[in-house]
């Protein structure tokens, strides 16, 4: 897993790092390992996902495959910059993010690193990637243009 080693490396730059992983599909072997850590959480049950952003700067997300990630869109729409793996359907729902080869470490640990020491790069990110869910995934917006387009069915 590209997240093992980026986060064993970030522990050892970053003293005061405090790393959440929420997911319910994290092998044996690299929970057993990170439970070492005072400041990593594993959280693989049910928790409030809105309590567990307002402690989240950075959104990761290295995945190899997704379609259209809520979790990603809920983060941005938050204000929270992202790192995702590129692909395509992650790029059009969250084009401010920054995007990572799914197979690069280098560029995985390099952009959180980046975003770690750059607040002004991360505040900037994390601002647009919400404008942009404002814009795009506004429910009033939708609904009149489904509106639209259920009135031009019927009619034609």
């Amino acid at each position: 897993i590209i997240a093992s080693s980026v986060f064993k490396n970030l522990i050892l730059k970053y003293k005061n790092i405090k790393i959440i992983i929420k997911s319910n599909k994290i092998p044996y072997r690299y929970k057993s390992y990170f439970n070492k850590f005072n400041n990593i959480k594993i959280i693989d049950y049910f928790i409030n996902i809105l309590e567990l952003y307002k402690e989240t700067d950075i959104f990761f997300l290295p995945t190899r495959a997704d379609t259209y990630s809520m979790s990603l869109i809920e983060a941005n729409s938050l204000g929270i910059p992202a790192i995702v793996s590129d692909l395509l359907p992650l790029r059009e729902i969250s084009p401010f993010s920054i995007f990572c080869n799914v197979n690069d470490e280098k560029a995985f640990y390099e952009a959180l690193c980046f975003l770690i020491e750059n607040d002004k790069e991360r505040k900037l990110l994390g601002f647009r990637s919400r404008k942009f869910v404002e814009e795009k995934f506004d429910p009033i917006r939708i609904s009149l243009e489904l509106e639209k387009l259920y009135k031009l069915a019927i009619c034609n």
